[in-house]
């Protein structure tokens, strides 16, 4: 399996298992992060929320994404329905698609894994530090 095949597998695993509407995976493409062509899980509702996604480009220190990518580590949401647009511009398409609770993961220097919940909920330890040994970080 090539690299791309092996990260969309545990993509689906972990939203599969865990129940998470929607997981997407960030590269670095020049001084941004993409998630264009990259592995993605989008359960039956939430493919609006992935399409809106793709529309984003995060440079270093620029949302969620942007800062794990930039600091490292792990980043947590508790629900991003209560964001203003201001802040969180994918807002109305997450009420839309019943996306609540996001959170990054710095899977390597390049890459960022994003997850979201279908529920409210404080940053959950243990979920964390499953999908980080399914990707390997």
């Amino acid at each position: 399996l090539n690299s791309e095949t092996k990260m969309q597998a545990k993509i689906t695993q972990i939203c599969t298992e865990k129940n998470l509407p929607n997981g997407n995976v960030w590269v670095a493409d020049g001084n941004a992060l993409t998630t264009v062509g990259q592995a993605f899980h989008a359960a039956a509702g939430a493919e609006a929320f992935r399409a809106k996604c793709e529309e984003y480009r995060f440079e270093a220190n620029k949302g969620m994404p942007g800062r794990v990518w930039a600091n490292g580590g792990h980043e947590w949401k508790d629900d991003v329905q209560t964001f203003a647009v201001e802040q969180y511009p994918r807002q109305p398409v997450a009420v839309q698609c019943n996306v609540h609770g996001s959170f990054c993961i710095r899977v390597d220097p390049n890459t960022v894994a994003e997850f979201f919940t279908g529920a409210a909920a404080p940053e959950d330890a243990a979920l964390v530090e499953y999908c980080k040994g399914v990707l390997g970080c």
